[in-house]
């Protein structure tokens, strides 16, 4: 093998963010690094994410933002120009923060969690420097007895946390293996010792280079263990303290000394955990291992410790299952230990703002399981989720991404009842803060208009108002869609009574927004799903030839197929009275309904509009003859009956409705009907008859005709008692009343 020359480092990806705490500007970044060879070539090639932080000292409202950010810039390689707007406005946002005041009393404890975390760390004699050149007598110590032992791995330690040594260390098989087996052979035996010789593996496996290292030696393997023993010794600690306590409840100042003691020894425990369980985590960068990790039950070992206390822990702990609940077979396993439940009191109370949000990062990627979603609101924890989206801060995006999910279930639409949350939440859509958050909090609302009582909710005051004119009168500085607004007023306007009549005001505003601009399909398809839903007057349709348009929309490669949908829809819902009707029959749309069905006969949804479209021509005087009484109409009423005993039950129960009014108008039609009737029943009874003979063995002799045949002559029955229920609009299919996205793009990693 070649000996190393030079390491070659590039750092790249520079990503810019603010410090949860301090004045200063974090820039998180990709360090490449290649070790070459003396030829040249590179010989270990691998990549570590760093962090950079410029603390801006003395921010006050007197500063000059831009001069700051120029002259960081010039300090600073790694924020390219294009950076310099962004830059700015995290300055921008240090300012205003800075002069808050429950932002600055936060930032002590904020530092005393810090300090915790650096303390999970901390091991080792600080008075003894450790030098490489001495690590061979380090590696004797070894082999001493067990304060020895200890004094070696807190020397080892010490040189393994300066990065320039970590290639000589791992080129020492013997230093590695002699760690590997002190581990194996004492680990299970000394907390302390085992908690120096895991820290020493832990900052290797930071590395992804030196991770075929550590499986060599079996590493994982050996973490785990002492992560499942530890688990063990601290059930067994609590039952011992639970004892003793009963016994010292009459010497109060014993009990307190007890309580210190075996705080003293959790805090030295989880010292040793920290590190196990943030190397498993480092080593199931690679989802072999991390499979492997599965079959052993980590999992289930992790949600035990999520009943720990220790905020930098629990954080890791929260980090390690969010990773593993990507995975179905790990989710199921979550699903099966009633995680949810664990996770109650850190969303409800949460200790640290980072535990918080690692903590609602696990909760979206368990809110993508049905069974999972309904826990979360079993337990409680809607109104909390509603509350942080309604603060508008810290994870916005997550938490109205898990809203989302939680509203694509019928059963949860009802649960979203905070009216203040609502319209706090409904700020977004006008003031957006954050893109991804507005979208999210879009899609959210848009599953929730299909319950009724929401809907009311978002257009109380000038709630629907607002919507529309933000849909139709977009300003310059809105970044959410207006399509995407109008899909909304769409499923808001499904609804009647009261809602239904908040429209009226806006009608000519929304046709004129359809017909003055017909390019804008994405726009179109939704304006016109609204005015599906409404009753146009016959002024309307006279001022702004409404019917017009829609001629020339259903006319041959003018739409795609969802805008030619909602155009039939429209025509429907036009047909309201006598007056509209005349209307209708004078714009000659009929021929291109009847082209509409043939070349598209395959589509259920199209075809059942049509079909409802003919049921209101056959309604109406007016447009009667458009339908039935001469040769140009025969083929229509020819693929109504042929569609009398369609499989699909909605337009079976439009097209017979349809025929009944048909029938007693038209004598010929009439004689149609009897003889499909005829056929149908005589069909159903050879049917029949075929069925029993094959039951005869199994004794059943009965033959039940059906629902569409009386007891009388065998007359086909047709039932229109519904038919007022199908009105314009109400054939929308899930997939257009619903958003619903993909749930594997939206896995929060």
């Amino acid at each position: 093998m070649e000996e190393a020359k030079f390491i070659k480092r590039t750092a790249k990806a520079a990503r810019l963010d603010v410090h949860p705490t301090d004045n200063a500007i974090v820039i998180n970044y990709e360090v490449e690094a290649v070790i070459l060879a003396d030829n040249g070539e590179p010989m270990i090639a691998h990549s570590k994410r760093c962090q950079k932080n410029i603390k801006v000292r003395s921010l006050n409202d007197r500063t000059d933002i831009e001069a700051l950010a120029v002259n960081i810039m010039e300090r600073c390689k790694l924020i390219t120009p294009q950076k310099f707007h962004e830059l700015l406005q995290l300055l921008a946002f240090l300012q205003t923060r800075a002069q808050d005041a429950q932002f600055v009393a936060s930032i002590a404890k904020a530092k005393e969690a810090h300090q915790q975390q650096q303390s999970l760390l901390d091991h080792g004699d600080a008075t003894d420097t450790a030098k490489i050149g001495d690590i061979d007598e380090y590696m004797d110590l070894l082999y001493e007895d067990h304060d020895k032992k200890i004094q070696g791995t807190s020397m080892v330690l010490q040189i393994a946390q300066n990065p320039d040594n970590l290639e000589e260390m791992i080129q020492n098989e013997t230093l590695l293996g002699c760690l590997a087996r002190v581990l194996r052979d004492e680990g299970l035996k000394s907390m302390e010792l085992a908690t120096n010789i895991i820290h020493v593996f832990y900052i290797l496996s930071s590395f992804t280079v030196f991770h075929d290292f550590l499986k060599q030696y079996k590493i994982g393997a050996l973490c785990m263990k002492i992560v499942v023993q530890e688990m063990s010794r601290y059930d067994t600690w609590q039952e011992k303290m639970k004892k003793s306590m009963k016994k010292l409840e009459a010497k109060p100042e014993e009990a307190e000394q007890m309580v210190v003691r075996f705080n003293d020894q959790c805090f030295k425990q989880e010292s040793l955990l920290y590190v196990a369980v943030h190397l498993l985590l480092n080593l199931a960068e690679d989802t072999r291992v991390q499979i492997k990790m599965k079959n052993k039950n980590l999992v289930q070992d992790l949600i035990k410790l999520l009943d720990r206390d220790n905020v930098e822990f629990l954080e890791l702990i929260i980090n390690f299952l969010k990773n593993f609940s990507i995975f179905a077979e790990s989710k199921d396993e979550m699903k099966e230990l009633d995680i949810v439940k664990k996770l109650v009191r850190l969303v409800n109370s949460p200790p640290d703002e980072m535990l918080s949000k690692v903590t609602l990062g696990l909760l979206l990627n368990l809110s993508f399981d049905r069974e999972l979603r309904t826990r979360i609101v079993e337990l409680g924890l809607l109104p909390r989720l509603m509350e942080l989206a309604q603060t508008r801060e810290g994870s916005l995006c997550v938490v109205t991404s898990i809203l989302f999910n939680l509203s694509t279930d019928d059963e949860n639409k009802s649960h979203f009842n905070d009216l203040d949350c609502i319209n706090a939440m409904m700020e977004e859509i006008y003031h957006p803060s954050d893109e991804a958050a507005t979208m999210h909090v879009l899609a959210f609302f848009i599953n929730l208009a299909v319950e009724k009582k929401n809907a009311e909710r978002m257009c109380s005051g000038n709630g629907l108002d607002n919507l529309i004119n933000a849909a139709l009168f977009p300003s310059k500085a809105h970044s959410a869609p207006p399509n995407l607004i109008m899909k909304l007023i769409r499923n808001i306007s499904r609804h009647d009574g009261d809602i239904r009549k908040k429209f009226t005001p806006h009608i000519d505003a929304l046709v004129d927004a359809a017909v003055s601009d017909p390019t804008n399909e994405s726009m179109l398809v939704e304006i016109l799903g609204v005015l599906g839903n409404l009753p146009l007057s016959k002024n309307i349709l006279e001022t702004y030839d409404v019917l017009g348009f829609i001629a020339k929309g259903l006319s041959p490669a003018t739409y795609d197929d969802d805008i030619v949908l909602n155009l039939i829809i429209l025509v429907g819902s036009t047909l309201c009275d006598e007056e509209c009707a005349k209307l209708v029959a004078a714009s000659g749309i009929a021929p291109d309904l009847d082209t509409i069905l043939n070349t598209r006969d395959h589509d259920d949804e199209m075809v059942l509009q049509i079909v409802y479209v003919y049921y209101k021509l056959l309604y109406f005087e007016a447009t009667r003859k458009i339908v039935i009484g001469s040769a140009d109409t025969m083929d229509t009423m020819e693929y109504l009956l042929r569609l009398a005993n369609d499989d699909n039950p909605v337009i079976k129960k439009i097209c017979n409705g349809a025929l009944e009014i048909a029938m007693q108008f038209d004598e010929e039609i009439a004689e149609r009907v009897k003889e499909i009737q005829f056929e149908a029943h005589n069909g159903g009874w050879i049917n029949a008859m075929q069925g029993a003979n094959d039951e005869l063995q199994d004794g059943n002799h009965f033959y039940d005709g059906g629902d569409n045949y009386d007891d009388d002559g065998g007359n086909f029955v047709y039932d229109t008692s519904d038919l007022d229920r199908y009105g314009p609009g109400d054939y929308d299919s899930a997939e257009e009343d619903e958003l619903d996205y993909d749930a594997g793009d939206w896995y929060h990693q």
